[in-house]
């Protein structure tokens, strides 16, 4: 699925406010932002989902303590 610069930019700006809420929410907590980076207009695909996962599997299982906040990749 293609991605506009709009749709680009309204995500960024999603991705912000819900940093600051859960930062509200957990003022001492540590929040871990994940965002593969890629060219081109098509974001999700499999590579990017399948890199997303590993490196959430990879934090969870890393931590005891950690956890999700978001039920999706």
């Amino acid at each position: 699925m293609e991605i506009t610069l709009d749709a680009l930019l309204q995500s960024r700006d999603n991705r912000h406010a819900l940093q600051q809420q859960l930062l509200q929410q957990h003022p001492d907590g540590t929040l871990v932002c994940l965002t593969v980076v890629m060219p081109g207009s098509v974001k999700r695909n499999l590579y990017s989902m399948v890199t997303a996962q590993a490196a959430v599997t990879a934090l969870l299982t890393s931590s005891p303590t950690c956890r999700r906040s978001r039920p999706n990749v």
